[in-house]
């Protein structure tokens, strides 16, 4: 374990190794309720459902989103598998290569990249099989919460997707959120649904404080 401790330290295996300690440091936190998990992901979706040209939304984005299954598994489960796979693939390489220099490390990243995006392509493949079954409920969500006034667990605004949380007999359901153009509603604020859209799988909302 030391051996491995100090081999993860070393120069060339360093940017693997800061990669794989904040994605811990990330669910470490996450464990202790300072982040929300569905945090990152929304923001993805508000990317993917922007026009060519704005917000990121172009073909290439779309086409990897696709590749990597990201509109059915979260983002964080995906780079945490990358984070991983690229910090075994690089120790293990520099290490049986008996390399030090950060110069060919360089070189040797890339063929890691390579196997560690499609490693994680084969890990979250069944994952999102998986994720999508167990969230069911939450994707065929009916537009019958039209009206309905909910908690906002993400930030919104007319062009960042966010999230509200609905107490619907009893049960906590979470719905996305986009506010109409020029307001934004913060994590936190009440949010009023005004209206489903199924195509796009979220509801218009407006904050519910100045409706009041």
């Amino acid at each position: 374990m030391l051996e491995l401790f100090t081999e993860s330290l070393r120069a060339p295996n360093l940017p693997a190794t800061v990669l794989l300690s904040i994605v811990l440091i990330y669910w470490l936190i996450s464990m202790l309720g300072f982040f929300d998990l569905d945090m990152f992901d929304a923001e993805v979706e508000a990317d993917a459902d922007a026009p060519d040209g704005v917000g990121g939304g172009n073909g290439a984005l779309h086409a990897i989103s696709e590749f990597f299954l990201l509109g059915d598994i979260p983002i964080t489960i995906l780079i945490s598998f990358f984070a991983l796979f690229f910090w075994m693939g690089t120790v293990l390489t520099n290490y049986y290569l008996g390399n030090t220099s950060m110069i060919f490390a360089l070189l040797i990243y890339i063929p890691c990249l390579i196997v560690a995006l499609l490693l994680t392509k084969i890990v979250v493949t069944p994952l999102a099989k998986l994720y999508k079954q167990l969230n069911k409920d939450e994707e065929h969500l009916p537009s019958d919460f039209s009206g309905s006034v909910g908690m906002v667990a993400i930030d919104t605004t007319h062009e960042l997707m966010g999230q509200a949380e609905i107490n619907r007999n009893g049960d906590c359901i979470r719905v996305n959120i986009k506010t109409t153009p020029g307001k934004s509603i913060s994590k936190g604020q009440s949010a009023l649904l005004i209206e489903y859209y199924p195509d796009k799988g979220y509801y218009l909302a407006e904050p519910y404080e100045t409706l009041k």
